[in-house]
C-alpha cells in the first residue's frame, strides 16, 4: 500500500493500510464495517471511523482498477466489506493454512511439497507494519510455514532423499534464520553427505551469525550436535543422531 504521493492507494492512513491488509490476507468472506471499525479505529468515534472505511474501500477499488485484474474485487454493502479472489493461486495464507491442516491430520502427500513449498509462503506478513494484529499473524503464519516444512525436511530425510531435504533446509533459512532446529538438519545432512569441513563452516557461520544478531550462542542441543558430528561417527551412531534430532 505503501504512503506518499508514489503510494497505490495514498491518504488512507496507517489504520486503512493494516485494515487493507487484513482484508487481501483473509480473502473470501465479508467482515462486518462495525467490526472492522472497532479493530482498526478504536480511538476513533463509529462515525468518523465509518467515513474511514468507506473512503479506503473507494481508494482499494481505483487501485484495483488500476491493476485491471478481474480476479481480485471488492463485495460490499452498508453492513460489511470483504476482498475476494476469483484466482485461488493468489491465496497465499489459506493455501498454507489449509495444507498445513492436512500435513497436521496426516492426509497430505509430503512429497509433493518439493514443488509447492515456495509457493506458500514468499516472505513476512506486512512487512514494516507494527500493529499488534499484524506481528501476531506474521508469527502465527512464519511458525506455520516452518513446522509444515520441517515435516516435509523429515519425510525427506527418512526417503533418504538428501538434496532435497537440504534444498528445503535452504528455504527456511533464507526467510527464518535463527531457525536452530534447521540449522541442526543441515549439519547432520552434510555429516551424512561426508562433508565435513561444509559441516565445520556452517557451524561457524550459524555461531557468528547468533552473537551478532543476538549476543548470545547457538542454544546447548546444537553445539552438542557439532561435538557429536566433529567426531566423523560411524554410520550407526549417525543415524541415531539423525533418530534423536528428528524426534
Amino acid at each position: 500500500m505503501g504512503s506518499g504521493a508514489a503510494a497505490r492507494c495514498a491518504g488512507i492512513g496507517e489504520a486503512g493500510r493494516e485494515c487493507a491488509g487484513f482484508l487481501f490476507q483473509n480473502p473470501n468472506q465479508l467482515f462486518d464495517r462495525a467490526d472492522l471499525a472497532e479493530r482498526f479505529w478504536s480511538s476513533n468515534s463509529f462515525v468518523d471511523a465509518k467515513a474511514a472505511i468507506s473512503s479506503m474501500t473507494s481508494r482499494v477499488r481505483a487501485a484495483l482498477r488500476q491493476m485491471k485484474n478481474p480476479d481480485i474485487h471488492i463485495k460490499s454493502d452498508k453492513w460489511s466489506l470483504g476482498v475476494f479472489y476469483e484466482d485461488s493461486k493468489f491465496v497465499d495464507t489459506a493455501n498454507l493454512e489449509r495444507i498445513y491442516s492436512q500435513v497436521q491430520k496426516g492426509i497430505f502427500d509430503l512429497g509433493s511439497l518439493e514443488c509447492c513449498l515456495g509457493s506458500l509462503y514468499r516472505g513476512k506478513f506486512l512487512p514494516g507494519l507494527q500493529g499488534h494484529w499484524a506481528v501476531i499473524e506474521r508469527e502465527r503464519l512464519q511458525s506455520m510455514f516452518v513446522r509444515t516444512a520441517l515435516m516435509a525436511i523429515d519425510h525427506f530425510i527418512d526417503q533418504r532423499n538428501y538434496q532435497t531435504a537440504l534444498d528445503t533446509c535452504r528455504y527456511v533459512l533464507s526467510h527464518d534464520p535463527l531457525r536452530e532446529t534447521v540449522h541442526r538438519r543441515v549439519m547432520i545432512l552434510m555429516a551424512i553427505s561426508g562433508e565435513n569441513a561444509r559441516m565445520r563452516q556452517h557451524y561457524a557461520n550459524l555461531e557468528a551469525f547468533v552473537i551478532t544478531a543476538c549476543d548470545a550462542q547457538p542454544d546447548k542441543r546444537t553445539r552438542e550436535l557439532f561435538d557429536d558430528l566433529c567426531t566423523q561417527p560411524s554410520r550407526p551412531y549417525l543415524d541415531q543422531l539423525v533418530e534423536r534430532e528428528l524426534d
